[in-house]
């Protein structure tokens, strides 16, 4: 054990004690001669014994002025006994990030864990200097976390840290504590619980000049239930359809739980109840069923009762039937009747019919599924409409003449994929198979089947790189194909749909013709989770008017920040910082709702799995993560240790204390030395 002085060149003051010795072995006390006119009342006499003990008295007065003063010196060179091999510099960045994501409302021995986080972020607020300036940074992410706030900023700013329902990886938190000052040391107090889904101590920097300190706040695994997803048996949403969806619940804890009620409501009406048994640390997916008979925004959610965490226990969804698709023909010469036959009984669907010589392009923006049917060649102008098309969501069907100009084709192609014509094969074959789990093929058949006759095509066109096939020809051509790459879909066939071309038009699977008009409602996000990013498509005059998102239950209504694409009526919602919570929020211009958003929270936080301290510790020498260490304990443990750390042990009380005793000890001598000698004497007549 080695002792440091913080203040080293004071210790040249212990010169001073040469003082007491130099008195001590100068004494210039006079001798003073005593005369008796008798000496028969003098006792024996002892003059020896007296010289004695008057030297040893000198004596004990010296060593106290000694120590006396040797202490007093030590103790203003403060004396210390450093923890750690270097000690901590006072003047250095200390950022403080307190973990408020939803698992730290879970109740621990000793309270909510966020509120103990709060209480722990106070102990090193204390520990420090009033001096000291810190960095107070949470799940929120604000301009304020790259201000340095005094002590007692930093108090109210940690006083007013609330449940986030954001979460971001605990290395990403250490890379915003490093970036703050590159030129100081830089110490990072992470308080959290640790949950191992964002704890990734893997990813922590490793930098001699930048320490983290993990401070755990001890959860224990609780046993909750949560709505894991929600998703629909069908792709498309029709009116008065009979909509089935399928809810996945989970447990994490370790107990069989029965008779739980779950609750499906759409547009705030109760539709199915279902009760259902999971069991410990297992998943149960249950089916629910109902019908709307209306169109516009519809509004889902699926809800349990668990306690003690609620935040996972409601699951919203939203989706927009239509009143009609718009479905938009352009014509080389005349319409496919077989199309038409296919689509008109369907009062859904609403099909218009144009030749490509008297199209307006313009008008296209307004359908929601445009068809090019059989043109020799795409016109440079319909090219550029196309892009938008799909830059929007929307849907386009390609079904190429037998004289279709490849080059046009490959020129439209190259806007929006990476596929083209490369030639015509007039050879005649069949087709070989499908994609049976395509959306496109939802109830075309009642079951798997085996034993399929596939139809025959007389001349096809090539097309390149084979990917992205949903029906492949015997050759193992595609016949059909989604090429693009932009948000809308794009399907390509490889041949004409007409007799002359082959029977695929008598077939059942040109049933999956109709499913691609309904699968443009397909490109609905139903839900998103908070703090994503959400894409919507605007209508028209959103251009030109103010976007608000509204949640009119909370009173919420807030105007975000929109960038619109060049090309579309896509409105990016780039930030949700006004949406602290899940819920059914909706877009609004001019007073008209044109679109629901559904938010939840992550489900990542439903997963109540904790690193121990000592897991922490493990998982930093596995990592070799040397500048991270661990601090565990209650409030006053965890402010002596830092103080520890920064100052080492001090010492210089200890010194003060031991030369004050020193000084009274030579007090004590002085005045009271001659009662500790006195002995009874004996009075002789």
């Amino acid at each position: 054990m080695h002792i440091f002085f913080t203040y080293p060149r004071v210790l040249w003051a212990l010169l001073l004690v040469i003082i007491p010795i130099i008195l001590h072995l100068f004494s210039f006390r006079k001798h003073q001669h005593v005369f008796f006119h008798s000496i028969f009342l003098l006792q024996e006499s002892q003059d020896e014994q007296n010289r004695t003990r008057t030297k040893l008295q000198e004596i004990l007065i010296l060593i106290s002025r000694i120590i006396a003063i040797a202490f007093l010196v030590c103790a203003f060179a403060q004396p210390y006994i450093p923890v750690h091999a270097e000690k901590t510099e006072p003047n250095q960045t200390v950022c403080i990030y307190i973990d408020n994501s939803l698992s730290m409302q879970n109740e621990t021995k000793e309270g909510i864990a966020v509120e103990i986080a709060k209480s722990r972020a106070m102990s090193i607020l204390n520990a420090y200097t009033p001096q000291q300036s810190f960095y107070i940074i949470s799940n929120n992410p604000s301009v304020s976390d790259q201000i340095p706030l005094t002590k007692q900023q930093a108090e109210q700013k940690i006083a007013g840290i609330q449940i986030s329902p954001f979460s971001p990886p605990i290395s990403e938190i250490c890379l915003q504590a490093q970036s703050l000052d590159l030129h100081k040391k830089n110490t990072l107090y992470i308080i959290s619980d640790f949950q191992k889904y964002n704890s990734d101590i893997a990813n922590f920097p490793t930098d001699s000049l930048f320490h983290i300190t993990c401070v755990p706040i001890i959860s224990e695994k609780t046993n909750n239930i949560s709505i894991d997803s929600v998703w629909f048996e069908t792709p498309f949403r029709v009116k008065n359809q009979i909509e089935t969806i399928h809810v996945r619940i989970k447990n994490h804890g370790n107990q069989t739980h029965t008779d739980i009620p779950v609750q499906l409501f759409i547009n705030d009406t109760l539709r199915a109840i279902s009760n259902i048994q999971i069991e410990a640390e297992n998943f149960v997916d249950i089916t629910m069923e109902y019908s709307v008979a209306n169109t516009g925004i519809i509004s889902g959610k699926v809800s349990l009762d668990d306690y003690p965490l609620l935040f996972d226990n409601d699951y919203y969804f939203s989706y927009t039937i239509r009143n009609t698709i718009n479905v938009l023909s352009i014509n080389e010469n005349q319409e496919n009747t077989h199309i038409t036959k296919l689509l008109q009984y369907d009062n859904y669907i609403e099909l218009t019919q144009n030749s490509r010589h008297s199209i307006d392009y313009s008008l296209i923006q307004n359908y929601d599924v445009l068809i090019l049917h059989e043109l020799v060649e795409i016109p440079s102008g319909l090219i550029h409409t196309i892009q938008n098309f799909l830059e929007l969501g929307k849907t386009c069907i390609v079904i190429p003449h037998k004289n279709s100009s490849i080059d046009s084709y490959n020129t439209c192609f190259a806007q929006f994929s990476n596929h083209s014509f490369i030639g015509y094969d007039t050879t005649t074959i069949s087709i070989q198979g499908f994609d049976a789990h395509h959306p496109i093929f939802t109830n075309v058949f009642e079951s798997a089947k085996t034993n399929i006759i596939y139809p025959i095509i007389t001349s096809h066109f090539i097309i390149e790189p084979a990917t992205n096939r949903i029906i492949t020809l015997a050759n193992h051509h595609s016949f059909v194909s989604n090429i693009s790459l932009l948000k809308g879909a794009c399907y390509v066939f490889t041949s004409p749909l007409q007799k002359e071309q082959g029977n695929f038009i008598t077939h059942p699977l040109f049933i999956s013709f109709y499913n691609m008009i309904l699968l443009v409602q397909n490109n609905q996000t139903i839900q998103t989770t908070l703090s994503d990013k959400i894409k919507i498509i605007a209508p028209q005059k959103a251009t030109t008017s103010v976007i608000h998102i509204i949640r009119p239950e909370k009173n919420i209504d807030f105007i975000p920040f929109v960038a619109t694409s060049l090309h579309s009526q896509e409105i990016l919602l780039e930030s949700f910082d006004a949406i602290q919570e899940s819920g059914i929020y909706y877009a609004l211009v001019e007073d008209s709702i044109f679109s629901g958003i559904a938010i939840n929270y992550s489900r990542n936080e439903s997963v109540m799995d904790f690193y121990t301290s000592q897991e922490i510790q493990d998982l930093c020498m596995t990592y070799n993560k040397t500048n991270t260490t661990l601090i565990s304990g209650n409030q006053n443990t965890i402010q002596t240790h830092i103080r520890d750390a920064l100052q080492g042990i001090q010492l210089w009380r200890y010194s003060l204390i031991i030369a004050l005793f020193s000084m009274l000890i030579e007090i004590v001598l002085i005045r009271f030395w001659k009662f500790f000698l006195r002995r009874p004497t004996n009075i002789h007549q």
